[in-house]
């Protein structure tokens, strides 16, 4: 039982990836720094959660939330942001009108 820190890869603009393993006696845990991702869940030998086994499909946009946290928003914002009375222009990375948890740049992309 116990805590192990290993590295995992680069991200294309050279941010290192560490993967950290939570062992116990049935359990193992895989969380990743990057997106704060759960790669993997495995009790008795058996995986119970989806994640890749490297940090390039992690980063292909496809398939951009496996595993991660998403946010700020866990949904879909269109057509700007009011606050206080004022629009406030999105990023938006789904369609041209359309933000999808976060942006871009939200918080599956960010090293914790």
């Amino acid at each position: 039982m116990g805590v192990i820190r290993q590295p995992f890869g680069r991200l294309d603009d050279g941010r290192r990836v560490d993967r950290w393993i939570l062992v116990g006696e049935r359990l193992r845990v895989c969380l990743l720094t990057y997106g704060a991702a759960v790669q993997d869940i495995e009790y008795d030998g058996v995986h119970l959660v989806l994640g890749f086994d490297n940090i390039e499909d992690y980063e292909d946009a496809r398939c951009p939330y496996i595993g991660t946290v998403v946010g700020r928003y866990a949904n879909r914002l269109s057509d700007g942001l009011v606050v206080s009375g004022r629009t406030c222009a999105l990023d938006c990375n789904e369609g041209d009108t359309v933000q999808l948890h976060g942006g871009s740049e939200g918080l599956h992309r960010r090293i914790w």
